[in-house]
């Protein structure tokens, strides 16, 4: 430990205190070392730390406790180590990237009802019933053509032809489209009436039969409002991203040489020009290197294939250095707004940076004790906790319930029978647990439980009370408890004994992080935090 270290240390231990300050205002909450910390910085923490259905602590004792850990990992540099700076990195790019999309693409997308309405009549109006008539060749498809030319034909009409004389074709089952949904080749058929026969584009050996058009109105509308909304968002959103993307290009004065793109060599790549600039920007270049490289964890690299063309290979080449671009300008972009410094995603950032030191500070302090145990101290835990890892007495039963009449029927056929399933089937009784599988002796209501006791495996119970109406039980199968041997819960001791261990430590630790600090708590801030928090509850 430095002099300057052990100066601060003794000068904590004289200054060590809980303070009492009066009238809130804009005082601190905390002053810890010199560092103040508000109530919005407790707030802030606070929103994150705490799990669903947590109170307000009474003290701000585990704010401090946090802080302490914080600047202890700080003082160690920490922040340094793969295992906080790789997450960190990951989750900062991830996050950023989100915001920057939100603040360029998403927020500015506004679609009202008029504009919802008019892609719901263009692309999803009218709706068509479609057969595919479907012919042996071409000619007969062509034949058949000239012979439905002109003619509105009925479903019935249609099959009579198709079971005819030929040209003779099979029918597929009428499917509704609408005109978002059709095929390229087909999109002819919104303007027909139903019973028309159409040829699609491009020809082919069938033809489309339109069995039926209907018209929607409101009802659809509704219907189809959520998909098309999110068609239309998702349309403005790819242009919005493009246009984004062609601005970022010419800010960062990004540049592909395209020559040396279209020279690589996917099948066999030279190592001639792995060192030559093949993109250029204002933050740097990437190598053609580089971009086999990315190619390669894409699994984008091809196999020799005689029947792959120039114009394939160069689109994949296309489609991996559009990816790396736009992966490039985004990520550059996102880290030049630095939302990690404004609000809110400050708060979000702080707080995971925060978490990822101190795991990594209690990473190290805990370390020891991790060690495994000894067999005497397993021992000695098992003998003292032995109620701790009892096993309860469990039973297979079924459960009958039901008003008293039914109740007393159904326990008079019942003994006979010497069965209870299927005979409470013929009344009105609710029948509960089916005797397969064992219940917790302890999980049954008491009247059961009382019941049971008395009872032996096959028995039927006579009525009883259980909750307001009358019951009666059939005991299958009763297992005993008791405690297990300290084999079969060795494994259980040893991590519970590391956990007790790892709590202790931890403890030990902070404390003596608190002797040696100087903590003084707002009262009146506190007081006032609390107050506001129990007036909302």
């Amino acid at each position: 430990m430095s002099i300057k270290r052990l100066c601060l240390c003794v000068l904590g231990l004289l200054l060590m205190t809980v303070v009492d300050v009066s009238g809130a205002g804009n005082q601190p909450l905390v002053v810890i070392n010199g560092h103040n910390y508000s109530r919005q910085d407790f707030e802030h923490w606070w929103s994150y730390y705490k799990d669903k259905g947590m109170s307000l602590p009474a003290g701000p004792d585990k704010f401090i406790n946090w802080q302490l850990l914080r600047r202890e990992a700080e003082h160690m540099e920490l922040g340094a180590l793969p295992e906080v700076k790789r997450p960190l990195d990951i989750f900062l790019k991830a996050r950023t990237l989100m915001l920057l999309k939100y603040d360029e693409v998403d927020s500015k997308i506004k679609i009202d009802d008029k504009e919802l309405r008019a892609v719901y009549e263009r692309d999803y109006q009218p709706r068509l019933l479609i057969s595919r008539l479907d012919f042996k060749d071409k000619r007969a498809a062509a034949a058949a053509e000239i012979m439905f030319y002109g003619r509105h034909l009925s479903l019935d009409e249609i099959r009579q032809k198709a079971a005819g004389k030929p040209p003779a074709f099979k029918i597929s089952h009428p499917q509704w489209l609408r005109p978002h949904t059709l095929p390229k080749t087909w999109k002819m058929a919104v303007k027909e009436k139903a019973g028309t026969v159409i040829k699609p584009a491009g020809g082919g050996p069938y033809l489309v039969y339109i069995v039926a058009v209907k018209k929607g109105g409101d009802n659809d509308f509704a219907h189809k409002k959520k998909a098309v909304y999110e068609a239309l968002f998702s349309k403005k959103q790819q242009k919005l991203t493009e246009d984004l993307l062609r601005r970022l290009q010419k800010l960062y004065n990004l540049k592909v040489n395209r020559s040396l793109l279209a020279a690589i060599n996917l099948t066999n790549p030279h190592k001639e020009n792995w060192d030559k600039a093949l993109v250029t920007s204002k933050r740097g270049q990437a190598t053609v290197g580089y971009f086999i490289e990315q190619c390669r964890k894409e699994r984008l690299l091809l196999q020799k294939s005689p029947n792959r063309n120039k114009k394939e290979v160069a689109a994949i080449k296309q489609r991996a250095m559009s990816a790396m671009v736009s992966n490039s300008l985004a990520d550059w972009a996102a880290a030049d707004r630095h939302y990690e410094n404004k609000p809110p995603f400050k708060w979000v950032y702080q707080f995971y940076r925060q978490h990822r030191l101190i795991k990594a500070l209690e990473n190290r302090i805990l370390a020891s004790a991790e060690k495994p145990p000894g067999s005497d101290e397993i021992k000695n835990f098992y003998e003292a906790n032995k109620r701790d890892f009892q096993i309860p007495e469990s039973v297979k039963i079924v459960l009958a319930r039901g008003q008293a009449k039914d109740i007393n029927r159904l326990y008079a056929v019942s003994v006979v029978a010497g069965e209870l399933v299927k005979t409470a089937h013929r009344y009105p009784v609710n029948l509960q647990y089916s005797g397969q599988h064992d219940i917790g002796i302890n999980t049954l209501p008491a009247p059961v439980v009382t019941t049971l006791a008395k009872m032996a495996e096959g028995d039927i119970s006579p009525p009883f009370a259980d909750g307001g109406k009358m019951a009666l039980v059939r005991l299958i199968k009763r297992r005993g408890g008791g405690t297990p041997p300290l084999r079969e819960v060795k494994n259980k001791i040893i991590k519970r004994l590391v956990k007790i261990r790892k709590k202790e430590k931890r403890r030990q630790y902070i404390m003596n992080l608190r002797r040696h600090s100087s903590i003084k708590v707002n009262k009146s801030v506190w007081q006032e935090l609390l107050n506001e928090y129990h007036k909302k509850l």
